[in-house]
């Protein structure tokens, strides 16, 4: 039977807000507040339900198994991929740590997939993704991979029907 091998986000208006690209890198964290933000003191924020999401994934012993995957599409990985480390789920992991693979580059969506399957060996059929992007749902659903669009962010309601899928409960 299929079972759920890896979990990938997008990250602009999906995992956080605002997109990377419209902010003013690179991004800093204030180690009192814990607010992650650009050169022009413009936060950088978990989107919708995103943070509560990525901690029950990081945290749920049901789910200890599942690999992580960003995949984004930004014009800008030298300020999105040092901001995963500044990015703390709950004040605790950042979202680099919780992470098994990267692919943040300006490419078809398809090819970051490719890129994941050839690096996990997890088959796409055991794979589950969400993006804000209708057109990178088509684009990735036509490898096999369960797709779920998320126009107003990654929240509980898309979570659960992602893991029912799957047969897992969230």
């Amino acid at each position: 039977a299929m079972s759920l091998q890896l979990v990938a986000f997008d990250l602009d208006d999906t995992l956080w807000t605002p997109e990377v690209y419209m902010m003013d890198g690179p991004f800093q964290r204030n180690d009192k507040t814990g607010v992650v933000h650009d050169q022009r003191r413009t936060p950088l924020e978990f989107y919708a339900d995103s943070e509560g999401i990525l901690h029950e994934l990081a945290t749920n012993p049901d789910l200890k198994h599942v690999r992580v995957a960003y995949a984004s599409r930004t014009e800008y990985p030298e300020w999105a991929v040092p901001a995963l480390s500044l990015m703390k789920v709950r004040e605790k992991a950042s979202m680099r740590d919780i992470a098994h693979y990267l692919e943040i580059y300006p490419d078809n969506k398809r090819v970051h997939f490719q890129s994941i399957h050839k690096s996990s060996g997890i088959p796409y059929n055991e794979m589950l993704f969400f993006d804000n992007e209708y057109r990178n749902i088509v684009d990735v659903s036509k490898l096999g991979v369960k797709c779920i669009h998320t126009p107003d962010g990654m929240t509980w309601k898309h979570w659960r029907a992602g893991l029912a899928h799957f047969g897992l409960h969230g």
